[in-house]
């Protein structure tokens, strides 16, 4: 701040004040994660100016996509951004979430940025970037440790934080209809940051529109798939010795949550496969669904098995006409 001292008619003397933009730059944690608000504060704008605050990281799902968010700031009378204190234009609150909430999907590749990478960027009203700067997002890869189950269990993986000295509560993750093992591995790291030693389970590999199944050794088409075979992923964990054999909680998402609610319904507690202390289904299904895939016959087979036999199942009524009129809208 430079005093400028101004002489005036009346012979009296004022200091005023010329203020000296620094700089943009923004202030971010070193990685972004869920356990703290994520409070970004761009300093160093021109205040009342409106300025674009761009998010950007590789796919959490697939690594050809970019997630990415827009939002439109003004910058208030000290020239900043602060995301817990500013709502972005158009919207009501302020939410120190938002840039990172709102990143939504694009078929586009970031080859200069890695996967738990963030990007944030600032450009003024002329779309000139004026300020960016990357960060960590989400758990922190390098501080967690994976391993593979066990060749019986194509693609199922035990996930861990690196270096653990005591023994851990287990829990067993499982994807849905997209198949293989891309949704554990997602979401495993939250968990194994948390404490968890994450069994992520993939227990069938579809070959969707002509790609390779991810992993061959599973099953193509979500049909009569064994109960009994998350069973023995269970008890195949329970033999190592850095879990607590009864701390064994079973997650699952969509399909998955269909799984696990099926298994824990039927593996017994006596079971070294069983005995789960709590279940977690996300978003899943009151019934057993219809099976579907290659070499079946719409309505004529169950999406699950127990012990070699089909599961009742509710069929899916003119599901093959639904999709064709899906496919002829578009």
């Amino acid at each position: 701040m430079k005093h400028v001292l101004i002489s005036l008619l009346a012979g009296t003397t004022v200091a005023a004040c010329q203020t000296t933009l620094q700089a943009p730059i923004i202030d971010a944690p070193e990685r972004i994660s869920w356990e703290g608000s994520p409070r970004i504060i761009v300093r160093g704008l021109a205040p009342g100016e409106t300025y674009e605050l761009e998010a950007e990281r590789v796919g959490v799902w697939d690594n050809q996509t970019t997630e990415r968010s827009e939002l439109i700031y003004l910058a208030d009378n000290r020239g900043r951004i602060d995301t817990s204190k500013l709502a972005p234009k158009d919207m009501d609150e302020a939410d120190a979430y938002l840039p990172i909430r709102t990143m939504g999907l694009v078929r586009e590749t970031l080859a200069d940025l890695e996967p738990g990478q963030l990007r944030l960027t600032v450009s003024d009203k002329t779309d000139a970037v004026i300020v960016e700067r990357v960060v960590g997002i989400g758990p922190d890869l390098n501080a967690i440790e994976t391993e593979m189950l066990s060749p019986s269990f194509p693609g199922a993986f035990v996930m861990k934080p690196a270096g653990a000295e005591e023994k851990l509560p287990v829990l067993v993750l499982l994807g849905g209809s997209e198949g293989g093992d891309g949704s554990a591995r997602a979401s495993g790291p939250l968990f194994a940051e948390q404490g968890f030693a994450v069994l992520g389970l993939p227990y069938y590999s579809p070959a969707w529109f002509g790609q390779q199944a991810q992993i061959p050794e599973l099953p193509r088409g979500f049909t009569e798939l064994p109960i009994d075979y998350l069973e023995g992923a269970v008890s195949e964990v329970r033999k190592r010795s850095d879990i607590k054999a009864d701390k064994l909680l079973l997650m699952g998402g969509s399909k998955g949550a269909e799984y696990v609610l099926l298994a824990a319904s039927l593996i017994p507690d006596s079971s070294t496969g069983g005995g789960f202390c709590g279940i977690v289904a996300d978003v899943p299904s009151d019934v057993v669904w219809e099976g579907w895939g290659p070499g079946t016959a719409e309505g004529g087979t169950s999406g699950f098995s127990w012990r070699g036999e089909a599961l009742p199942f509710v069929p899916y009524v003119d599901m093959g006409r639904a999709w064709t009129a899906k496919t002829h809208t578009r």
